[in-house]
């Protein structure tokens, strides 16, 4: 009796799709990444595609305004069509909304408290807080600022918002508040925040604890909000410290991106 033979189980395929609108796509996204006008030999070796391939496709993507070629130099840019979509599809997006949730899926990931700060006319304000299954002893009101100078997420601010939007704040601040810490080694922290992108530091506001402050972006790099995990002292190890700043900060990166950070 022949052996029965069993056939291959079928691999599960992605819909079909039309090959020409992603390279068309592909385009499109490498003239974002370029910043700037760019010949076609620029676009040929950004895309890895041929010059005359390639030259049929910046046809098509003129005609649809999508794309512009300057009668001057001849080079390539972004048309009043793709800027039409980038606007229609920022005026759907919320850039909020968005951080919200990641802030979420952090809080269920970790198992700590994940926040989210925002600024607002009262400073560095929480919108957000979620707790993870190791939760912080106390539960801060959402709306509430925190100090500039006297807080991990206060630095982070500093460090990245523009200086006339905080100097009347940080004033009345410095006047009521007992700042021990002098300008230059203040000007020192906020450079080497900037540096790493992120700041550990003992919480002056959750007691007994420590916070991790990552920043932000948004589209051409400005600073949008900071988010923030907290943890009880005790629990903190070199381990898990390394841990939570690389999974804190590709999370940050990736909502980077998602906002338009490139």
């Amino acid at each position: 009796m022949a052996a029965k033979t069993t056939k291959p189980a079928k691999r599960q395929r992605d819909p079909a799709g039309i090959q020409s609108v992603e390279i068309a796509l592909d385009v499109l996204q490498t003239m974002v990444r370029l910043r700037g006008a760019a010949s076609l030999g620029d676009l040929s070796r950004a895309t890895g595609l041929q010059p005359s391939k390639l030259h049929r496709y910046l046809v098509s993507l003129v005609r649809t305004e999508m794309v512009t070629q300057s009668t001057a130099s001849g080079l390539y840019d972004l048309g009043p069509t793709a800027r039409q979509l980038g606007v229609a599809a920022f005026n759907r997006f919320d850039s909020y909304g968005q951080a919200q949730d990641r802030v979420s899926e952090l809080a269920d990931e970790t198992g700590h408290d994940a926040l989210l700060y925002i600024w607002t006319e009262q400073g560095a304000t929480l919108v957000r807080q979620q707790s993870g299954v190791h939760p912080m002893p106390m539960t801060l009101r959402l709306g509430a600022s925190v100090p500039l100078r006297q807080s991990a997420v206060g630095h982070v601010f500093l460090a990245y918002m523009p200086e006339d939007a905080t100097a009347r704040l940080l004033r009345e601040q410095n006047e009521d508040g007992d700042i021990e810490e002098d300008e230059e080694a203040l000007r020192r922290k906020l450079e080497q925040i900037r540096k790493d992108e992120y700041f550990w530091s003992p919480s002056t506001v959750l007691p007994s604890s420590e916070v991790l402050a990552v920043p932000v972006f948004e589209m051409q790099h400005r600073f949008h909000s900071v988010i923030v995990l907290a943890f009880m002292r005790r629990v903190v190890t070199p381990a898990l410290k390394e841990s939570l700043i690389k999974r804190v900060r590709q999370a940050a990166a990736d909502l980077s991106k998602e906002l338009g950070d490139i």
